[in-house]
Formats: C-alpha cells, structure tokens, sequence
C-alpha cells in the first residue's frame, strides 16, 4: 500500500475489502453518508469519537494498538534504566 495515500483513503480500502458501505458505516457511526464519503475523499475530516468508531468498525483497534506501543516503550525506558547503572 501507497505510504503517500492518505489515511482517510487507506482507511476506505480497507474498509471496502472487509465489505462495508459508505452507507451502512455512516449507519453504524451515526454519521450521514455524505460525512462518510467526504471523509474517505479528503474534504472533511471526522470527530475523533466517529473516526475511533469507524476504525473499530473496520476491525482496527486503536486503544489496543496504543496500549502495545506503550508497553514496549516502558520496556525499552526500564532497560535503558539497567544499562545506565
């Protein structure tokens, strides 16, 4: 996948290949359609709360994503605390 794309479009294409609708997302969102297609083209962007819904939607989960990040972080501030001494 294109690293250029924009997110709002990788996001489309995934949500695509797993079946979903501009119409049915907008549904489950409790967005409108339009919201969802002007999103997935560029020219609006979406509530944090409606793209996190959108996201989970489409099976990405972000809280689990970032929650594996900071543990590896925190791993990687204790060792850097071991080797300092």
């Amino acid at each position: 996948m294109n690293q250029k794309m924009p997110v709002s479009q990788k996001i489309a294409l995934i949500a695509k290949s797993k079946g979903f609708t501009q119409k049915k997302l907008a549904q489950q969102c409790d967005v409108s359609r339009i919201t969802i297609h002007r999103f997935f083209n560029g020219q609006t962007q979406l509530k944090c709360n409606d793209l996190m819904n959108l996201l989970n939607l489409i099976g990405i989960d972000v809280e689990t994503q970032l929650n594996q990040k900071l543990s590896l972080e925190a791993q990687v501030i204790e060792l850097g605390h071991v080797v300092a001494l």
